[in-house]
C-alpha cells in the first residue's frame, strides 16, 4: 500500500515536470522493490535518457538488470555507472558478481580488488571484507580449476 501510493506522486511528479530523472530513478527502484522488474529497467531508462551522466540510473538499471539474470546487460550497466563515477566502490562490487555469474574469474577478481580498495578508504571496512571474501573464494576456484585440468 505505501509503494502504491509513493508510485502515484511519482506519476504526478512526471505529469509536472517530465524531466525529473529523480523521479523515474525513484518509482523504478519501488517498482523493483515490488517484483516488477520490466518496469523498473523502463523507468531506469527514462531516468537515463533525461538524464544520460547519472550513474545512479546506470547502477540501479544493473542490479534490476542482474535480478532478472541478463549479467552481461548488467555489466554494460554497471560499466556505464564506474565510467561516470570511478570512485564507485558499489558499482565495481556488483559488477564483480556479475562477471563471477558468467564465469569470468580474473574481471571479478579486478572489480572486487578495487571495490575493496574504494570501500575501505572510505571507512566501509564490513564491505571492504566483503569483496575481499570473494576475492578469496574465486581465488580457491581458481585453484581447483587448475588442479583438475
Amino acid at each position: 500500500m505505501r509503494f502504491d501510493q509513493a508510485i502515484r506522486r511519482f506519476y504526478r511528479i512526471d505529469r509536472l515536470n517530465p524531466r525529473q530523472a529523480a523521479a523515474y530513478c525513484n518509482r523504478g527502484f519501488i517498482r523493483s522493490e515490488q517484483g516488477d522488474q520490466w518496469d523498473a529497467i523502463s523507468n531506469y531508462t527514462l531516468a537515463i535518457q533525461t538524464c544520460p551522466d547519472e550513474p545512479i540510473a546506470y547502477f540501479y538499471r544493473g542490479l534490476t538488470q542482474q535480478k532478472l539474470e541478463n549479467h552481461a546487460d548488467a555489466i554494460d550497466d554497471y560499466s556505464e555507472a564506474v565510467r561516470l563515477a570511478p570512485d564507485s566502490p558499489a558499482a565495481y562490487y556488483y559488477r564483480g558478481l556479475a562477471w563471477q555469474k558468467l564465469g569470468n574469474l580474473v574481471e571479478a577478481i579486478a572489480d572486487f580488488e578495487l571495490a575493496a580498495q574504494f570501500f575501505w578508504t572510505r571507512g566501509s571496512k564490513t564491505n571492504a571484507q566483503k569483496a575481499l571474501k570473494n576475492i578469496a573464494k574465486l581465488q580457491q576456484e581458481g585453484r581447483n580449476r587448475c588442479s583438475v585440468a
